[in-house]
């Protein structure tokens, strides 16, 4: 460890926001894709009939804060289900628009 020197604040920072636009870029490939979205759906429906923990999908942040956070992974679940449940309808609104512009 010594032979590498560590980072800079400022390249904390910008290495932190490249992950950042990476993730981001990552999303929008993974949503703008029929497969992706199905694939979301999916994960919805089997967290609407508790086969799924919500631990699973969520990326809780710390540790340290999960005493906090076992309060509120209820409200992430709900949270989380009423995200997907709005990405299904308007996947369905999108496919019903790709029918129309189709045919």
């Amino acid at each position: 460890m010594s032979i590498v020197p560590l980072l800079t604040r400022e390249q904390e920072v910008a290495l932190a926001q490249r992950i950042e636009r990476g993730q981001t870029k990552s999303r929008r490939a993974l949503f703008r894709s029929p497969i992706g979205v199905s694939e979301l759906l999916k994960i919805g429906d089997r967290l609407q009939a508790g086969q799924m923990s919500i631990r699973e999908v969520v990326a809780f942040s710390d540790q340290a804060e999960m005493e906090e956070q076992e309060d509120r992974s209820e409200e992430y679940l709900r949270f989380t289900l009423e995200g997907i449940e709005n990405i299904r309808k308007l996947f369905k609104v999108g496919l019903k628009d790709w029918e129309r512009m189709r045919a």
